[in-house]
């Protein structure tokens, strides 16, 4: 159930945030103003800096921590990214 509810809450999150793309790009072409663009990834970065070294999961957009040599896992569903 677990994994299913953070595929749900993903998918949401991408719905949103192409949406919100194609409505920046609209109201730049049709109005001439930059709109915020709402962010695929929730996290704590401050608005206009760009984070270093951090990774995310591709099923639930997570964080991942370091979990070996060169593997990742996810801190929320588990997903290792072909690790193991």
């Amino acid at each position: 159930m677990r994994e299913v509810r953070c595929n749900i809450l993903g998918k949401r999150r991408r719905a949103r945030h192409f949406q919100s793309r194609m409505d920046f790009i609209d109201t730049a072409m049709r109005d001439g103003k930059l709109i915020e663009i709402i962010p695929l990834y929730e996290d704590e970065i401050k608005k206009g800096e760009i984070p270093v070294g951090d990774e995310f999961c591709s099923k639930c957009g997570f964080k991942t921590v370091l979990s070996g040599a060169n593997c990742r896992k996810c801190t929320n569903c588990g997903e290792a990214g072909g690790c193991g």
